[in-house]
């Protein structure tokens, strides 16, 4: 039941793929669909895709996902898939993509490239170990995304999709 926005900025010609992904989006400055970085699309020698974390649209509260999803849901499996299918578009091969994020959003660009089997990721400070991240973001988000759950129940359920030492 995750809501998946994202925003393709082509490149004629372009032979790379160049997936974004967002870290905290401060929820009293935007509200979703947030694309950080949107405005760099003319830098990159490639095509462009900005994903929006799809948990933001569970709470007006949580700026941050990691692009985990929920108990029911890896949003990053299906960010793979949506990927897969605009890289066929533009004839792009797996290891012709490069995913690119910063702290949280660098999470989810070194666990995409994992879960894609292929590419590059490009990171700036990227979170590794999302529970040791600030405890009251982890915990909004284990409270949205996981009803029910506490945190280390979560953590001992779910470690790779929480957790990029636990993948091996």
């Amino acid at each position: 039941d995750l809501k998946y926005e994202f925003l393709v900025r082509p490149k004629p010609g372009a032979s790379t793929l160049f997936v974004m992904f967002s870290g905290d989006a401060l929820r009293k400055k935007y509200q979703p669909p947030v694309f950080q970085r949107w405005s760099w699309s003319k830098h990159f020698p490639g095509h462009c895709v900005y994903f929006s974390d799809p948990v933001l649209h569970l709470d007006p509260s949580i700026g941050l996902g990691w692009y985990s999803g929920t108990k029911d849901q890896d949003a990053l499996e299906t960010i793979v898939k949506v990927t897969a299918e605009i890289a066929a578009h533009f004839q792009i091969d797996k290891q012709m993509i490069a995913s690119y994020g910063s702290s949280g959003g660098g999470f989810a660009s070194l666990r995409f490239i994992h879960l894609l089997g292929g590419g590059t990721s490009i990171c700036i400070n990227p979170q590794i170990i999302t529970f040791r991240y600030h405890a009251k973001h982890f915990n909004r988000y284990v409270q949205i995304c996981y009803p029910g759950m506490v945190a280390d129940d979560v953590i001992s359920k779910y470690p790779s999709k929480l957790d990029l030492t636990a993948l091996g």
